[in-house]
């Protein structure tokens, strides 16, 4: 994220998981070190849908021991994050970080969804069509 006057005010960023699957733990985590000397709040974007199930974990597990506290599930292509995979999301994170959900978000109950399973912020380029939905309910 960048602020016009003021540069960066955070990171959004999206580690080298084949680390991970070529069980690089160390090398996955130097990445992520290497991205937090910057100072500024690191988001981890993770996109679910594209790693087996013990890769996600251990990537969760590993930013979590680092000291990353956002995260973003999801990146716009693939499967949407649904309720089930929020629940397991936290079972692994916790409740007090910063998750948010990106990706197949069309309609406003599956906002509502998201935010009734305890994420904090959803992405969408369907914003317009979101709030039409609010302004008519």
């Amino acid at each position: 994220c960048f602020a016009k006057d003021k540069g960066a005010n955070g990171i959004e960023y999206i580690p080298n998981f084949i680390n991970l699957y070529k069980r690089n733990l160390e090398t996955f985590a130097a990445e992520i070190e290497q991205v937090k000397l910057s100072g500024l709040p690191v988001s981890i974007i993770i996109n679910k849908s594209k790693l087996q199930k013990e890769v996600f974990i251990n990537a969760i597990e590993i930013c979590l021991e680092l000291g990353i506290k956002n995260f973003q599930f999801g990146d716009g292509f693939g499967h949407p994050i649904t309720s089930n995979d929020i629940a397991e999301i936290l079972k692994v994170t916790g409740s007090e970080n910063q998750i948010k959900v990106v990706g197949g978000i069309k309609k406003l109950t599956q906002v509502i969804d998201l935010f009734d399973t305890g994420i904090n912020c959803v992405g969408t380029s369907n914003f317009y069509e979101i709030f039409q939905e609010v302004k008519v309910n």
